[in-house]
């Protein structure tokens, strides 16, 4: 992590732009609510499952999240355990990923 915390939203915006921070950040919300609720990492068919979308757009955004953190992409849970301490709303994707916008990073 840098030695001066941002916003994580500033931090993805500044890598790959709004469009794709925000698929990027909502990715990593949606995916953290899904595992936690099924009780593991959840893979993408489980996600696509859990979220009850296409599996294009699951890997839409777990592309978008891979141009972030391409180290993390088969394993999104560790950059999901260093902010989900700071998402408190885990009942809603939308809530869940404008919380994780405002995280420190």
């Amino acid at each position: 992590m840098p030695s001066q915390s941002k916003p994580l939203a500033v931090f993805v915006v500044e890598k790959i732009g709004w469009r794709q921070g925000l698929r990027a950040l909502s990715f990593l919300a949606a995916w953290g609510i899904a595992s936690e609720r099924v009780g593991h990492p959840v893979t993408m068919q489980e996600y696509t499952d859990f979220w009850g979308q296409s599996l294009a757009t699951s890997y839409k955004e777990r592309d978008a999240f891979a141009l972030v953190w391409p180290d993390e992409v088969k394993t999104p849970g560790v950059v999901w355990d260093k902010v989900k301490r700071q998402v408190k709303e885990r009942d809603s994707r939308a809530v869940a990923a404008a919380e994780v916008l405002a995280v420190k990073w």
